[in-house]
């Protein structure tokens, strides 16, 4: 496979939520050819202007002695790999600014010579005024959609939110009692 040297994600995954974004994330970036940004939902191409706080949670645990080791082994990278540290220091100090797609293709400059690409969920509900900038200045990029039964994806978000606590269990067991919720 040919290594890309375009500045700019090669792939934008658009999954929708509970749809293995996080697994397809977890193969790529253990991958040789890859580099990824070390967040999953990097989500700059939404219409919040919070869409980086990830970013700096990242940074600030990166930055703190006792915790770097343990968070590049997480991003699984070389210890004298500085791209993840760069990068989150490059997005951080994009917090409130406007979408831009100029900036959002720099963002992509630490994947070197690698493959590389943004997934975060909540792309699934772009805006069509986005996706038709991301056409025009992104043309070779490629998109890729997942998606999932849509029950199994309600189920396996039921049952996310019931191993943090957010539904009890009597809830999930009573059809009246998990209408009435």
């Amino acid at each position: 496979m040919p290594l890309s040297r375009d500045i700019g994600p090669d792939f934008i995954c658009a999954g929708m939520p509970k749809a293995a974004t996080g697994w397809l994330f977890d193969q790529l970036k253990h991958h040789p050819d890859f580099w990824l940004p070390p967040t999953k939902e990097i989500s700059y191409l939404s219409p919040s202007t919070t869409r980086v706080k990830s970013a700096e949670k990242w940074l600030v645990q990166l930055e703190r002695p006792e915790k770097a080791n343990r968070l590049r082994r997480w991003a699984n990278r070389r210890p004298d790999d500085t791209r993840d540290l760069d990068f989150l220091k490059d997005m951080t100090s994009r917090i409130g600014q406007s979408m831009d797609l100029a900036i959002y293709r720099s963002l992509f400059r630490f994947k070197e010579n690698a493959l590389s690409g943004d997934l975060s969920s909540g792309y699934g509900a772009l805006a069509p005024d986005v996706l038709s900038q991301l056409q025009t200045h992104l043309p070779h990029t490629k998109i890729i959609l997942l998606v999932r039964d849509p029950v199994e994806r309600a189920w396996s978000h039921l049952s996310m939110w019931h191993r943090v606590g957010h539904i009890e269990e009597g809830v999930l067991e009573c059809p009246d009692a998990f209408v009435n919720s």
